[in-house]
């Protein structure tokens, strides 16, 4: 029994050594976690509406902790002169305006009033003209009867090229009003093209601007491209083939509507009226009057109706004055069109598969509306603001944990925190726009394994250039365009490992441990065997 009891006292001496030693060869890294890159791109919104932006605000690099923030601004970027992207505003007029010089003096006068207002606004906006014209129009009256001349161009086909840029888009007050005043300086009527003046429109506008198009014409247009106004007809195909170019005149100018909402522009419409179009056809042979044509359905169908337009906004002028249309309510959906609320906000943020498995996340702002039902099995979350208005801002703060700072399956992998954002968000004319920002901040965990078993701090005042940003408690919503923050670059990183510990795996270690063990089996089983003989 006293050889039993001293063999098992001596193989609980060696498990404990051998224990020991194994705890001691386990891997113990020193690990950091690193800021690769600090933000994402800033995400300017369409037609300058305002600018999202993804940032790391703070971390703790031994504690493998980051802050990171959403924010999101109502606010156009600075125009200041010479930089920025600049609003432009084209005006569409028809040439024939100026044929009657009174009238076109009033034109003159209130796009003058307009400018004035709008150049006081933004000095770093423009004001262009598109002069609207088309084929020759050239007829005379000879008695009861209306006849075209020899010069007229009836019979020929408009083009894309039917109009002109009388101006390009200018915050010069002086020579945009020097070209207004000289257009169509030869007085020639034409058939109307309003399609090509819409194509222009949209080639002229620069690529960047916050675009916004005006049209001062009401009418179903004369031509478009690839038509003419002549028809062949007699009196019993007459009124049929007038529908048929009608109809044609609609469907190609209104596309170019359609086009200008797909290309982002803004577009606003004066018209007398919503239900005027009786329109009379002469023979072109003998002069004599044909029918009157009442196209009342074609107009509402191209242009829409005041409360419905097919694109844009439109304002009656039978209902109020051409210079209240043009000083109040243009200019303030101008005004608008720079910097508009924002309504039915979602950002949604697409979280990365490696931050999904390796860190946990948590909201920071008690008070914002996020959803993050479809995080685990979809990896993002929905951010939700109801309105954000001109000049405010909104925040939304959280934070992401490492679970595993010995992980080494990630050590130097720079891992981004989201694949992409999308933001979606309705503008003041109640259009739904959507955009996506697919760059984002990124991390890396560093692991440096341990040299020597010494106590050592590694951390002595370590400033990590931490960016401690200090907010109001109330900020997710911020209705006003003075926001202070607070911004601390330089704050210190206290966080300490006051000791390291010992490196493992040293070859003598290993040798000695390895040894001991070989010795000291070799020595219980003789024992075992000498107990053996006894019995």
């Amino acid at each position: 029994m006293k050889k039993i009891s001293k063999i098992f006292r001596m193989a609980f001496v060696l498990v404990a050594i051998l224990s020991f030693y194994c705890v001691s060869f386990a891997d113990v890294w020193d690990t950091t976690l690193e800021v690769v890159k600090k933000a994402s791109n800033v995400k300017n919104l369409e037609n300058n509406q305002g600018r999202l932006t993804h940032e790391i605000t703070s971390y703790d690099k031994k504690a493998g902790e980051i802050k990171l923030r959403l924010t999101l601004t109502n606010t156009a970027e600075k125009l200041e002169e010479g930089t920025g992207t600049p609003t432009e505003i084209y005006i569409i007029l028809s040439e024939n305006l100026a044929i009657n010089e009174s009238n076109y003096k009033n034109f003159c006068a209130h796009i003058q009033i307009l400018a004035k207002k709008v150049f006081d606004k933004n000095p770093n906006s423009k004001i262009g003209i598109i002069g609207m014209k088309g084929p020759i129009y050239d007829w005379v009256e000879e008695g009861d009867k209306r006849k075209p001349t020899e010069n007229d161009q009836g019979s020929v086909d408009g083009t894309e090229n039917d109009s002109e840029v009388v101006i390009k888009a200018t915050n010069n007050y002086e020579e945009l009003m020097a070209a207004l005043v000289n257009m169509n300086s030869a007085k020639q009527e034409y058939y109307l093209n309003l399609q090509s003046a819409l194509i222009t429109a949209q080639k002229t506008f620069s690529k960047d601007a916050n675009k916004i198009l005006i049209s001062l014409y009401d009418r179903v247009p004369y031509v478009s491209v690839g038509t003419h106004d002549k028809i062949v007809y007699t009196k019993d195909t007459a009124e049929q083939l007038i529908i048929e170019k009608t109809t044609k005149l609609v469907e190609n100018t209104k596309q170019e509507f359609l086009n200008l909402k797909k290309n982002g522009i803004n577009f606003i419409q004066l018209r007398p009226s919503d239900t005027d179009l009786n329109q009379p056809w002469n023979d072109y042979d003998t002069g004599e009057l044909i029918l009157n044509f009442d196209g009342t359905e074609y107009v509402r169908d191209l242009y829409g109706t005041f409360d419905n337009p097919t694109y844009g906004k439109m304002y009656s002028l039978e209902v109020e004055s051409f210079t209240k249309i043009v000083t109040e309510n243009i200019y303030e959906d101008i005004v608008l069109s720079m910097n508009s609320v924002m309504t039915d906000i979602k950002i949604r943020e697409y979280l990365t598969q490696e931050i999904m498995d390796n860190f946990t996340f948590t909201i920071d702002d008690a008070d914002a509306d996020v959803d993050t039902s479809n995080l685990a099995k979809d990896r993002y979350f929905v951010w939700n603001i109801n309105q954000l208005n001109p000049g405010a801002m909104a925040i939304l703060n959280y934070t992401l944990k490492i679970k595993d700072m010995q992980n080494r399956d990630i050590f130097d992998k720079i891992i981004s925190i989201n694949d992409k954002i999308d933001i979606s968000y309705k503008d003041s004319s109640n259009n739904e726009k959507t955009e996506t920002e697919p760059s984002s901040p990124q991390v890396k965990l560093t692991g440096k394994q341990v040299e020597n078993n010494t106590n050592t701090n590694t951390n002595k005042n370590t400033n990590i250039n931490n960016t401690n940003t200090n907010t109001n408690k109330n900020k997710n919503v911020n209705n006003s365009p003075n926001t202070n923050t607070n911004t601390n670059k330089n704050a210190t990183d206290n966080t300490t490992a006051p000791t390291i510990l010992p490196k493992t795996g040293s070859k003598i270690l290993i040798a000695v441990t390895l040894g001991v063990a070989i010795i000291g089996g070799f020595v219980l089983y003789v024992n075992y065997r000498k107990l053996d003989d006894v019995k």
